[in-house]
Parts: C-alpha cells; sequence; structure tokens
C-alpha cells in the first residue's frame, strides 16, 4: 500500500536506488543543474532501468510537502517498483542500506559518496563524478549501463569505495574553512570577523599554489 510510507528497518532484505526528491524551484537544479531538472523524467528513467527485483525507494523533501503540481505524486505512485519513505526520516539512514543513490545534485549524494555508497548522478558538475563507483547518467542508454555494473558489482568493493570517499572528504576539509552557513544565508548576520580573515588567509594560500 503506497499510501504507507516504508520502515527501514523492514526493510533491509530489499535491494533498492534511494531517490531523495529535491525542492524546486531551487539553485540546486536551476543554477547548479540546468541541464537536467525534470525529477518526474528521472524518475522514469529509474524506474524503467532498474534490475529485476530492485526497487526504487522516494523520500519527499519535507520542505516540499503540499506544493508539488497536481498529478506529481501520482504520477510516481503509477510506477510499480517505487516505494516511499516518511520524508521525516534519515536520509543517511535510507542510503546505507541502498545499493545507490540517486542525486541531480546535493549534500545527500556527496555524502553517500564520502561514506562508499554508489551514486547515480544526472547533474555533470558535481565533483564526486570523480569517483569510481558514482556514475555520470543523463539518458535511458547511460542509466541502464550504470544499473548494469551495479547489479553485476562492477565497481570497486566497499573497502576501496570508502578509502575513495574518505580521501575526497579529507581533501574537501583541508581546503575548506569552517562558516556559519546557516546564519550567513539567512542574512541574521554579519559574517564574523575571524571567519573572514580564515577567508582571506586560504584565497591568498590558494592564489599562490596557483602561480
Amino acid at each position: 500500500d503506497k499510501q504507507q510510507y516504508l520502515q527501514v528497518e523492514q526493510y533491509t532484505q530489499q535491494k533498492y536506488i534511494f531517490y531523495p526528491l529535491q525542492l524546486e524551484p531551487e539553485s540546486a537544479t536551476l543554477v547548479m543543474s540546468p541541464e537536467f531538472d525534470h525529477q518526474l523524467y528521472l524518475v522514469h528513467l529509474l524506474a524503467s532501468n532498474l534490475p529485476a527485483g530492485w526497487e526504487l525507494v522516494i523520500k519527499e523533501h519535507p520542505l516540499a510537502l503540499g506544493t508539488r503540481p497536481v498529478g506529481f505524486m501520482e504520477s510516481l505512485i503509477a510506477y510499480p517498483n517505487v516505494q516511499f519513505a516518511s520524508p521525516f526520516d534519515s536520509a543517511k539512514k535510507w542510503f546505507l542500506n541502498s545499493q545507490a543513490v540517486a542525486i541531480i545534485t546535493g549534500t545527500v549524494g556527496f555524502e553517500a559518496a564520502f561514506d562508499g555508497i554508489p551514486v547515480i548522478s544526472f547533474g555533470k558538475h558535481n565533483f564526486i563524478t570523480m569517483l569510481d563507483y558514482v556514475f555520470e547518467v543523463d539518458s535511458h542508454d547511460s542509466v541502464k549501463k550504470a544499473m548494469g555494473q551495479l547489479s553485476k558489482q562492477l565497481i570497486p568493493d566497499e573497502k576501496e569505495r570508502k578509502l575513495q570517499g574518505y580521501a575526497l572528504e579529507e581533501a574537501l576539509k583541508q581546503q575548506s574553512f569552517p562558516l556559519d552557513a546557516g546564519s550567513f544565508y539567512a542574512k541574521k548576520g554579519e559574517v564574523k570577523a575571524e571567519e573572514m580573515e580564515i577567508f582571506v588567509d586560504q584565497l591568498i594560500a590558494s592564489l599562490d599554489q596557483a602561480l
């Protein structure tokens, strides 16, 4: 019954692809992935190329509840191999048990990749595509190929994936600095002087390395 949300604890033996729906409109798709931002088509490509016995588990974004166009959710429910997780579930507890996470762009896919979970990336500008277990796709054929590699396990083993994910995450940390992004984006306050000083120092250091 698709009116009932799945419980991840009762779904540990089922093979599935996890797809967290993205907010629309949002810069993550309109700006960071203008080449591919049609989520209904994305679900069609995934659902129609799943290996036999696999399912697509979709999780709605909590902030998008009640905002989708008329007929949007009905279109998703029409696929017999599509199921739904609660919008309020932790995305991480779902992707940790999945065969792969599908994204256009966004932090769920990045976090999954850092944890060594395969990712199907419909966005072409995601930095995680440098990893050997992240598939950049944009068509029926490329999604079908990625599904085939996943089902036949033609990807690095779990240990290698976790090593690659850890190395990428640590490399990003070494080139980053902490910032109170919540306050910054909400315009609740200005960037702290010490944060700006770190930013300037890091910028100068990166320019020195480039010269």
